[in-house]
């Protein structure tokens, strides 16, 4: 997601390597919002992910990771290269999300970005 918004590119083929179901849906959602608005994100967030469960233990296919991402370095930007939300400065985030193993591939399909401010 972090290279597609360098764009605001919903077409980016990464998206659908890496993220399916809802959680696909949330980001083409909010790459086209920043689409329309001119807005592209520089930078990158700082994520540290890590499995809080996992199933079926024995030879897992779906797991719950959970985080909190730091995109105080991941800003959005106007096209004259304003800080599109000088409100937003960003900052450390709760992140739950759910990833599942289909045809060999883990997909990201479900997360929960919570406010800044909650971890």
């Amino acid at each position: 997601m972090a290279v597609a918004a360098e764009t605001s590119d919903a077409a980016s083929p990464g998206l659908k390597r890496f993220a399916a179901d809802h959680a696909l849906e949330q980001i083409l959602a909010s790459l086209l919002d920043d689409h329309r608005k001119g807005v592209t994100s520089k930078g990158r967030p700082t994520i540290s992910p890590t499995v809080t469960r996992a199933e079926p233990a024995d030879a897992p296919t779906e797991v719950r990771i959970s985080d909190c991402g730091d995109d105080s370095n991941w800003v959005k930007r106007n096209s004259t290269g304003e800080l599109a939300d000088p409100a937003d400065v960003g900052g450390r985030h709760r992140i739950e999300a759910s990833v599942v193993l289909r045809d060999g591939v883990w997909l990201v399909t479900d997360f929960r970005l919570r406010a800044a401010g909650t971890c």
